[in-house]
């Protein structure tokens, strides 16, 4: 599912136009009765009164266009207008029109002294300024959102919740309304999926603008929300007539003393995620809770007890995955080094083989093309340093992986997958995966594609979404999110495959 950024928006509008030869009047009502059937659907049986907020744009159109669709459903409808500007959208004056022309009132405001007391069961509808806003609003705007906020009552934002920006965080938090419910048209923006903006966002919900694909040709889009067809479309189907050869032979390097769980994980996620085999190299204190615990695995022991020191691989493996409790010992760094020199095959870097990549930056040049990245924040900000907000992380993330020809992960509650040229934003996970081990559950899941033969993107983006939906299936199993542990999502990352018919 793409997602655009506000020029991109405004002209898919005029494409949905311009293809389907309606005015922006006839679009304002289509977003309008989007917002009403869904309104209908939701609203509380106590819900009698509706407060709404307009701008005087085209944000505040759609408001008093929703205003006339409930008032003849018979909710007590109050609408209000904001006088910050001069200047009013013609497409707005044709809703009000209609509004007024009805009979019904316009409760102007321009000042604190014109905030309504609001009815403690009544719900609110914010229609003020939409995506459009490039600026911090009046001072008595923000501060009527503060008073919106702080009456606790249920508010529905139409499009975006009035006072958030598409590109940039806002000043303060004063200065946003923060929605239960968005109600956003044919797209997701970015900000309702970063830590610092989605609190604002409530639930969102998609409105249709009836647009067809057309309507989007000629829009470059570089960012996109996964999701279940993006996924059906990338994953490739088992040849009935194949052999455990047919898909990989995946190497996955790590452990230290007192970590080995770490590698267990992964070579048990890389097994489930599809690779015909898997081997793991790891100091000897490795070998027997390995050979124990895992038949399936192939195992192949560093001299060293206690943490890898030579790294000597006998064979070129079809994708490796690296730094999964592996440590930071001097020694297992020169080990690091010495493999990155000689490696050849498609690679993924966990843990601490990025910690210690961040203290040896000129071994960056080592890594193949299009070699994956799985930082945690921190890790993250030991390659590429600190960043003021989430805006700036994802610019200097895109630039880091751009200038190494790298594809790096964000991980986060919607983890990101950054690409030279494209970000995609993962739908699925829960807070439950916020758990030890979650991390090295991903990189054998990504390494097993690797190894499968997908491209880099594509097995960066099927293992996050995997991983993400395997934790959701797991909790909606048997699991609550408190309890849930790396473990349950290794063991229902069948059932992921299965949502696929895979």
């Amino acid at each position: 599912m793409k997602i655009l950024n506000a020029e991109q928006l405004r002209v898919a509008d005029k494409n949905i136009m311009l293809n389907q030869k309606i005015t922006s009047v006839e679009l304002m009502g289509r977003a309008a009765n989007s917002c009403f059937r869904w309104l209908i659907n939701h609203l509380s049986e106590g819900c009698r009164s509706i407060y709404i907020f307009c701008g005087v744009g085209n944000n505040g159109g759609d408001g008093m266009a929703i205003a006339s669709l409930l008032r003849e459903n018979g909710l007590e409808i109050k609408v209000f207008e904001l006088l910050f500007s001069n200047q009013p959208s013609a497409d707005f004056l044709f809703y009000r029109d209609e509004w007024t022309q009805s009979g019904e009132k316009v409760f102007p405001i321009q000042s604190e002294k014109d905030f309504p007391k609001i009815d403690s069961s009544a719900v609110v509808i914010d229609a003020v300024f939409g995506y459009g806003l490039n600026r911090p609003p009046e001072k008595w705007v923000q501060c009527l959102f503060a008073y919106l906020n702080e009456s606790n009552l249920e508010i529905i934002s139409i499009d975006v919740p009035s006072g958030l920006y598409l590109d940039k965080i806002p000043a303060t938090e004063e200065t946003v309304i923060k929605a239960r419910h968005t109600l956003t048209f044919e797209f997701p923006k970015l900000v309702f999926f970063l830590p610092q903006t989605s609190t604002f966002t409530g639930d969102w919900h998609l409105m249709s603008l009836q647009s067809n694909p057309e309507d989007l040709e000629g829009i470059d889009c570089q960012q996109f929300l996964l999701d279940e067809k993006i996924m059906a479309a990338m994953l490739k189907p088992r040849a009935r007539f194949s052999h455990k050869g047919t898909f990989g032979h995946a190497l996955l390097v790590g452990g230290s003393y007192g970590k080995i769980g770490a590698m267990l994980l992964s070579a048990k996620a890389c097994l489930r995620s599809g690779a015909g085999l898997v081997s793991v190299f790891v100091p000897r204190c490795g070998y027997l809770p390995f050979q124990s615990a895992l038949p399936e695995i192939m195992v192949i022991d560093d001299e060293a007890d206690k943490q890898l020191e030579d790294i000597k691989i006998p064979k070129k493996f079809t994708a490796v995955g690296i730094g999964m409790g592996m440590g930071q010992h001097p020694k297992t760094g020169r080990a690091l080094h010495r493999f990155l020199l000689k490696n050849r095959s498609p690679l993924l870097l966990d843990a601490d083989a990025l910690n210690i990549l961040s203290q040896k930056t000129a071994w960056l040049s080592l890594l193949p093309p299009q070699s994956v990245l799985t930082p945690h924040p921190k890790e993250l900000e030991r390659l590429i340093g600190t960043w003021k907000d989430d805006f700036e992380k994802i610019e200097k993330t895109q630039d880091f992986a751009r200038r190494h020809q790298l594809v790096v992960l964000i991980k986060g509650a919607h983890t990101l997958i950054v690409t030279q040229d494209d970000i995609w934003i993962n739908s699925t996970g829960n807070p439950g995966m916020a758990s030890a081990g979650s991390g090295d559950v991903l990189s054998g899941i990504i390494t097993g594609f690797l190894a499968q033969g997908y491209a880099t993107n594509e097995a960066a983006i099927l293992g996050v979404y995997l991983h993400g939906l395997a934790g959701d299936l797991a909790v909606a199993d048997c699991q609550s999110e408190a309890s849930l542990i790396a473990s349950d999502i290794v063991e229902n990352l069948g059932n992921a495959f299965r949502v696929f018919g895979k």
